[in-house]
């Protein structure tokens, strides 16, 4: 995916394994490669908070740079957990078929603990067996 600086992207999250439950996110793409500690990596793909990009500009140019939210991504993230508008609509369109085909699952409230597990370039949490 083709990154331009000042867009609006989105970021993409499930509150569920089955992925039925998507948390949409819209973030700006500020630049590649702009926070200190990934200034050696070509790699690293940044985006801003959307209210402090209206309030302040971006963070680069920004008086208040404390008061940006700046998240990074790699190369594989970018196209996958963060992506345009109309690939976000694509993934809530299957997410609501799943929870449709699912039964219209409700969250479970996991008790006893959490269990991280990687797998599709996503770290997933589960409860333990």
């Amino acid at each position: 995916m083709d990154l331009e600086v000042g867009r609006t992207y989105y970021m993409v999250t499930f509150a569920d394994a089955e992925q039925t439950m998507p948390g949409i996110k819209p973030l700006i793409y500020v630049g590649e490669n702009l926070l200190a500690e990934e200034k050696q990596s070509n790699d690293s793909f940044c985006f801003q908070d959307t209210v402090s990009f209206q309030r302040f500009g971006a963070f680069t140019e920004a008086e208040k740079t404390e008061d940006c939210s700046v998240q990074q991504f790699s190369r594989t993230e970018v196209g996958t957990s963060v992506v345009d508008l109309y690939r976000a609509q694509e993934v809530v369109a299957a997410a609501v078929e799943k929870y449709r085909g699912l039964g219209e699952p409700k969250l479970k409230v996991l008790k006893s603990g959490w269990v991280s597990e990687e797998g599709a370039n996503k770290r997933l949490w589960r409860q333990p067996d």
